[in-house]
């Protein structure tokens, strides 16, 4: 029977982390390791995962980096927090590290605001002879089906989104060429030819590389089954010339920026033209300004642009500026 460690990350949300936590232990495929990262979050999440069982009771809080091993119903909950906020990328790099240790053949890896059904596991090992990395589809708390079907541009370093998406014409799955740690099931035959998750990123485009490298080795697989809800964030959304685009926040924006250098360092390591690159993250920055500037004008939005691509190039990586 294949072994799976699940893999989870979290930062001070424990009202969400309640529905995760569940949705990993009441798989119909059972996990044989639950590897909960805890990016420093506020004694908040410690006591929830407490009061969950997760962690034992006789296990004080730390305040610092700490590790706490314990065993419900036959798995191993493995849970480490971090001495400093590393970001989801740096949670992922140590998860997947403590997941390879664990010897099982398959990580999933999962954020803190999304839950499985408990059906999700087993459906998605049910693919394993057609490829080593694969997505469950996912949907919104209402019902909204997310589309993630599309394309990743090794010339252009974008993502192009289809609109003609594939499942409603009935197909099982589709080949993409990106990932997503909402949910990617990944075996350590792959995690070992790829390495850890970079860390550099802290947030946005880790993932996205993640796949973009195991496409290299498998083919990576976004199937039509709905397995994951996604609990919705607060989204505002503003005009932007004939288009109407969720709005960004400052701190996003920097480090959706700031992380388009390592996307190129990426692709020109692989063999595409740099100059080529670069030429379309001009006109990212230019689109990305004018975003800024306009219907609403925003000082600390175009601020933030400027700093994320200094830090860029001047390989200044992990959290802000750090």
């Amino acid at each position: 029977m294949e072994t799976v460690a699940g893999i989870l990350v979290t930062y001070n949300r424990p009202k969400l982390l309640v529905h995760t936590v569940r949705s990993f232990l009441g798989q119909s495929h059972k996990l044989n390791t639950l590897v909960i990262i805890d990016n420093a979050s506020k004694l908040e999440t410690f006591e929830t995962l407490k009061t969950l069982g997760v962690i034992s009771s006789d296990v004080s809080f730390v305040d610092g980096a700490m590790t706490a091993k314990h065993t419900v119903n036959g798995v191993q909950i493995i849970y480490q927090r971090l001495a400093a906020n590393e970001g989801g990328a740096g949670g992922f790099h140590e998860g997947v590290k403590l997941g390879l240790e664990s010897n099982c053949d398959w990580m999933w890896l999962m954020d803190d605001d999304v839950e499985a059904t408990p059906d999700t596991l087993e459906f998605m090992l049910k693919n394993r002879q057609k490829s080593f990395c694969v997505h469950p589809a996912k949907r919104y708390e209402d019902g909204t089906f997310i589309n993630w079907e599309g394309h990743f541009s090794e010339v252009s370093g974008r993502t192009v989104w289809s609109q003609d998406p594939s499942f409603p014409k009935g197909k099982p799955h589709m080949e993409v060429n990106y990932g997503c740690f909402e949910g990617m099931l990944i075996h350590r035959d792959i995690t070992q030819k790829i390495g850890l998750p970079d860390k550099r990123f802290f947030i946005v485009n880790d993932d996205l590389i993640y796949g973009w490298l195991a496409s290299k080795h498998t083919p990576v697989l976004y199937l039509n089954h709905v397995g994951l809800i996604k609990h919705r964030q607060t989204e505002n959304q503003v005009q932007f010339l004939w288009v109407k685009e969720n709005e960004i926040s400052a701190f996003t924006q920097y480090f959706n920026i700031r992380n388009h250098v390592l996307l190129i360092e990426y692709l020109s390591h692989a063999g595409h033209s740099k100059v080529v690159l670069y030429g379309f993250f001009a006109l990212k920055l230019m689109k990305e300004c004018l975003q800024a500037l306009l219907p609403r004008p925003s000082g600390q939005n175009l601020k933030m642009i400027f700093r994320g691509f200094l830090d860029g190039v001047m390989g200044r990586f992990g959290g802000m500026g750090g």
